[in-house]
């Protein structure tokens, strides 16, 4: 071989790899658009039948470049500077699948895909309060009172199977605090003691399944309320009149009995909590949640008050009072 073909030989071979180094550069250069590119989804959970937004993050020039978006290979949305791509999620169970190509002003071309799985997250609570028999209302919490939270997943596996409660993972947070000893696998529930002052608490809970692909949130704000007493009269032939609440009122009958009863006090039945029992400003020698009064010979009108104080939590306590005519 002579030196011609030698010098020859040796600027192919330059050129090839020039060609093929720039090519490595360039392909390197697009693998890390491809990589640095997002699609954020807005909620972060979606959850089923509910409105979201996806928003393209990149850093090539988004307002400059043709962006072609396709739900569940279907083209939907199409031109220069589409960042954004608004739609309705489906039932549970659904799966919809996004498409995104980007071709930018100096040609280059990105593409992205993602998954939304919609999924919800059901959030029950009872606090444990006593409420008096035949009231249809809730339970209310209290200060100081204990709450259970119960979190009731939706979410769906790729064959979609729901997946069981017990085999997720819970992250649990209060005000956005993150309680790592409540959290786990499987753990559903959570239980906690509310402050001595009302406030107004917000539980949130993060469920995803084992393998990541499926995912939701849900979260749950409780006021706390106060303690409260209601005074009922016991009728000799019918009961405690638990459909009417005593009020001020005149009294007809010689012998009057009147019942009190707690409501959202931290006790399970109406003798867990202290009586006290005040007619004119002095107190009566009772402890009983039932009182009798008698008519007085010359008539006249009383002041009756009665007061009730937790003995579980003795930062609860209620009053009641009202005027008898006789």
């Amino acid at each position: 071989m002579n030196k011609a073909s030698v010098k020859k030989y040796l600027f192919c071979f330059a050129l090839m790899f020039a060609f093929f180094g720039l090519f490595s550069v360039v392909r390197a250069e697009f693998s890390l658009l491809d990589i640095k590119t997002n699609i954020i989804v807005s909620p972060q959970n979606p959850s089923s039948n509910q409105n979201i937004s996806l928003t393209l993050s990149s850093p090539v020039d988004l307002n400059n470049s043709e962006i072609t978006w396709s739900l569940d290979n279907k083209i939907v949305l199409k031109g220069v500077g589409e960042k954004v791509l608004r739609f309705k999620t489906g039932p549970i169970g659904s799966n919809n699948k996004i498409g995104v190509v980007i071709k930018t002003q100096d040609g280059n071309i990105i593409y992205k895909d993602k998954e939304i799985r919609p999924a919800d997250v059901d959030m029950l609570w009872e606090a444990y309060t006593y409420t008096p028999p035949f009231y249809k209302g809730k339970a209310l919490n209290s200060t100081n009172s204990v709450i259970k939270i119960v979190a009731i997943p939706h979410l769906i596996n790729s064959d979609g199977a729901r997946i069981s409660p017990q085999n997720l993972i819970y992250e649990w947070k209060i005000r956005d605090e993150l309680y790592e000893d409540l959290s786990g696998v499987g753990k559903n529930t959570y239980a906690f003691q509310t402050d001595i002052i009302p406030t107004k608490e917000t539980m949130g809970v993060g469920v995803k399944s084992v393998d990541g692909l499926s995912s939701a949130s849900g979260q749950v704000t409780l006021i706390s309320s106060e303690p409260k007493i209601v005074v009922y009269e016991s009728n000799p032939l019918l009961g405690i009149l638990f459909n009417t609440a005593f009020k001020n009122t005149i009294l007809s009958e010689n012998e009057t009995i009147l019942s009190a009863y707690p409501f959202f006090f931290s006790t399970k039945n109406s003798s867990g909590v202290d009586y006290s029992w005040r007619v004119n400003e002095k107190i009566i020698d009772s402890k009983d949640n039932s009182v009798v009064f008698l008519k007085p010979v010359n008539g006249g009108s009383s002041k009756i008050g009665v007061q009730i104080k937790g003995v579980q939590s003795p930062f609860q306590k209620s009053e009641e009072g009202f005027y008898v005519s006789f």
